[in-house]
């Protein structure tokens, strides 16, 4: 690790010294225990970020029904553009081409550009926190060269929005005030949760704030607050919109004039149940206004103040908001007509109480966060995380080019402005407990409210938390800010109920649940009885491994007991915040000991297996049986699934996930020995127990695998990712027979070797891109990951195979980075998977989860795997 990396892991460690523990709360979601730990005392500002990752710009405060606000917009100057709204982020069908975060430091900076091709137009939303002050955003328009429009010919309208709602509602729904119900019930004043209220003008003394939208509000869940969106700085329209015959103004003939840059605005108090649905409120208003005009008698006069007089007439309609006002709402909208290129600046302040903008106080906090002291902010926050990049990651010194690089600082970025913070309920199709009350009792198949916040996969398709995915996303969070990582991997670990299982797909709240395609809608429903791997081991191996470095540093732990006088119990609360982790992790190992596992016909534990595999679910293609549990899919196993089934992957995980507890364990000064029990019984079973039945009663030679089983007695092997894990989770010696099995068929084009990184599945094998075409032969980048930090850390070091191994690691690492970088410079988007064939990127666009790893690999740090 470099100087960098060891520095963020000392400031991890003198927090845990001085303060005693970050602010992590710890709960036992099923059962009557809570560990609540200490907290560092944070203003309302640091809670704060762009936690709506489901929107392309959108801002909350991690904790339970926050106020939200952010903005959408639409080409104001094209007939019905409203309907489509620039909203939810979505995979082209509201025109949007590209959206990227530039930068993002994951806590008080990002830098964001959302392009439309065929409009000509590019949106940057770019925004700094600074704690104590508020936030302050900056939103420009420019044109985007080679558009198929003219971006100077198109009117934008930009709508910022703010609401404050229930973020879960269905028990509330479902019984709404059972006093038997345990689970949280509404309060009985809806207007508890708070409120926002539209200034209709400031104080004489503001004259300069005039033309601003103003809000002020409390709220429950965030106190009092001020927010305004400030003139626009350039793209203001000298128009005129003249109706001959109207119904907006009685009396037919009349001619109504209405100055388009001026600003508009709608406050509505919905049910707090309602309030976030505020894209169907927007296109609801519009919807009414239209009906009330005649299109073909609508004109737009430009008006050229130079020579004061009307240079230029335009038949057209222009949505515009009925203006509305309510003092306790919960829904508010405001609108600006802009024409390309525009700017505008929008401010966001927690206050003390509530206010009325005229206040000098509040006055020189927006003062701060507009004009040319926001730009100044931005340079800085923007140096910053460029620097701090750099120091952290010198790719530099890897040789990759500067676009490369640049590339590689997306990654990052776009992980961070991923993370998001959900609260709600997670559905169960089947009860925790298999009981005659559980099935009576509607209560057992919804899981009490719980709050998580995480990366995400991507923002347009799986704007939610992934269990499997999880691991991943932190090993690149952890490199960066271990804090945050720490932040987020606690509240996983919060969601972990009381049987020790986790949800592996966490779509918490209503307007997470709305956004669900009606085909994957039955993924909002969870098993309680299908696991994921244990993948958040990684992350937190990794904290604890570099943690458990600096701690051994003698002339690190002078310099930082001299900080603090108390020592001893400041120690003590560093090692009970990872002792508390260390006793959720056992509880839900011992989950998947208990409930993951084969049988033998007589009853006896024969192995692990991935239990919900059923022939109800099978691939669209070969008829193969499902297997969510493992992550992968369709890859290929037994036809016919039973109790007897006994899975190579799963009991590699489980062997290498009691290994890395252990680094948990000593990081929290407990004991190992139960845990190296474990471990050597695991490693001493993995050979007799997936050793192919061709070769039972030998050791194993070049030729073979280890491999599934089908319950019957026969070896099921498919020669892909599953064939790799006891290799890529580091399980075997440097000089089994199995090692070089393992980099032959790494290394052979007609297997899983590619021009661009390792297929799931051998070219050679029957079901190659069969099944879904999921895990049946594309490239996916953290199982190459995997494969080259065993490598890397391990089979390239020493052994009978080093110089094979050194061989493959740097042809698959250069083909790897190559293709991403090449596919991103040629799509301007990080994929789900890449083909195994071309390399190009497949399935879901912006997949800047688990695929961003490329830039731990172009770093060479695989801490936490092996």
């Amino acid at each position: 690790m470099s100087g960098q990396m060891n520095g963020k892991f000392d400031s991890i460690y003198v927090i845990l010294l001085v303060v005693g523990c970050i602010s992590i709360n710890l709960r036992l979601v099923q059962g009557s225990d809570s560990v609540y730990l200490p907290s560092i005392n944070v203003s309302q500002v640091d809670l704060w970020g762009t936690f709506r990752p489901q929107t392309y710009f959108g801002m909350r405060a991690k904790v339970p029904d926050s106020l939200q606000f952010g903005f959408t917009w639409f080409v104001a100057s094209k007939e019905n553009d409203y309907e489509r709204l620039r909203n939810y982020v979505s995979s082209g069908d509201d025109g949007v081409t590209h959206f990227n975060w530039l930068a993002h430091d994951g806590r008080d900076y990002g830098h964001e550009i959302v392009e439309e091709e065929q409009n000509g137009i590019r949106i940057h939303f770019e925004w700094t926190k600074e704690s104590e002050i508020g936030i302050g955003i900056r939103i420009k328009g420019e044109s985007l060269a080679g558009g198929s429009n003219r971006a100077e010919t198109q009117m934008i309208s930009i709508l910022p929005y703010l609401f404050v709602a229930r973020d879960e509602s269905f028990l509330e729904r479902l019984n709404e005030f059972n006093e038997q119900s345990k689970y949280h019930k509404p309060a009985a004043n809806e207007d508890s949760l708070g409120f926002i209220r539209q200034l209709d003008h400031l104080s004489s003394q503001n004259e300069d704030m005039l033309t601003d939208i103003h809000w002020t509000g409390s709220t429950r869940a965030n106190g009092p607050f001020y927010a305004v969106l400030k003139q626009p700085k350039s793209g203001l329209p000298h128009l005129t919109r003249a109706s001959r015959r109207t119904k907006l103004r009685k009396g037919i003939g009349s001619v109504v004039t209405q100055d388009l840059s001026h600003s508009r605005s709608v406050s509505l108090s919905l049910p707090l149940t309602e309030s976030w649905k505020y894209e169907t409120a927007i296109k609801t208003i519009l919807d009414e206004v239209k009906t009330l005009q005649d299109k073909e008698d609508n004109q737009l006069e430009i008006y050229d103040e130079e020579v004061e007089q009307v240079s230029q007439t335009r038949t057209g309609y222009i949505p515009l908001l009925k203006e509305h006002r309510d003092d306790k709402a919960t829904l508010s909208i405001g609108q600006r007509i802009l024409l390309v290129p525009f700017e505008l600046e929008f401010v966001f302040i927690p206050t003390e109480a509530q206010m009325d903008g005229s206040s000098e106080w509040l006055l020189s906090r927006v003062a701060a966060l507009t004009g040319e002291k926001l730009t100044e902010k931005f340079a800085q926050k923007k140096m910053a995380f460029e620097r701090n990049f750099q120091e952290t990651y010198q790719l530099d010194k890897k040789g990759y080019s500067l676009e490369a690089i640049q590339i590689a600082q997306y990654a990052l970025a776009n992980v961070l402005g991923g993370i998001g913070f959900f609260h709600g309920s997670t559905l169960l199709s089947q009860p925790l407990q298999d009981s005659q009350r559980a099935k009576d009792n509607i209560h057992d198949v919804i899981l009490p409210n719980v709050s998580l916040l995480t990366a995400t996969p991507s923002r347009n398709s799986f704007a939610r938390g992934f269990l499997w995915d999880e691991g991943f996303h932190q090993l690149l969070i952890a490199s960066w800010d271990p804090l945050l990582s720490l932040e987020c991997l606690s509240y996983w670990l919060s969601s972990c109920t009381s049987t020790g299982w986790i949800p592996r797909e966490q779509a918490l709240g209503d307007e997470i649940r709305n956004l669900f395609p009606p085909h994957v809608r039955q993924f909002i429903m969870q098993d309680p009885n299908i696991a994921n791997p244990p993948t958040l081991l990684l992350p937190l191996r990794k904290l604890a491994k570099e943690l458990e470095q600096v701690i051994s540093d003698k002339s690190t732990q002078k310099n930082m007991y001299s900080r603090t006088a108390q020592v001893s119990s400041s120690v003590h609360c560093g090692q009970y915040l990872w002792k508390v982790f260390s006793q959720r992790l056992q509880q839900i190992l011992m989950w998947f000991e208990n409930t993951q596992i084969s049988y033998s016909a007589s009853g006896d534990w024969t192995g692990f297996r991935w239990v919900g595999r059923h022939t109800s679910k099978v691939a669209s293609n070969g008829n193969m049986p499902l297997t969510f549990a493992s992550g992968l899919d369709d890859y290929p196993r037994a036809l016919v699934p039973n109790d007897g089934e006994r899975h190579l992957d799963l009991h590699c995980w489980m062997t290498w996930a009691w290994n890395a507890s252990r680094d948990i364990l000593q990081c929290s000064g407990e004991e190992t020995q139960s845990a190296d029990k474990k471990v050597e019984r695991l490693v001493s079973l993995l050979e007799p127990l997936h050793r192919p039945s061709s070769n039972i009663g030998d050791r194993g030679s070049e030729e073979s695998l280890l491999c599934d089983f089908d319950g019957q007695g026969q070896s099921v092997c498919h020669e892909g990712y599953v064939t790799l894990y006891p290799f890529a989770l580091g399980l075997l010696p440097v000089d089994s027979p199995y090692v070089g099995s393992i980099l032959k068929i790494i290394g052979d084009d007609n297997k899983l070797h590619s021009s661009y990184g390792l297929r799931s599945l051998s070219k050679a094998d029957p079901f190659y891109q069969r099944g879904d075409g999921y895990w049946t032969g594309p490239i996916w980048v953290p199982l190459n990951y995997m494969v080259l930090a065993s490598l890397h850390e391990k089979y390239m070091k020493e052994g009978p195979y080093m110089k094979l191994a050194q061989h493959l690691y740097s042809n698959i690492r250069e083909q790897l980075v190559s293709n991403i970088v090449k596919e991103y410079q040629r799509t301007g988007f990080f994929w789900e998977q890449y083909s195994d064939v071309n390399g190009h990127g497949q399935r879901t666009r912006g997949f800047s989860g688990w695929s961003s790893l490329v830039l731990l690999i172009m770093a060479e740090d695989y801490s936490g795997v092996v």
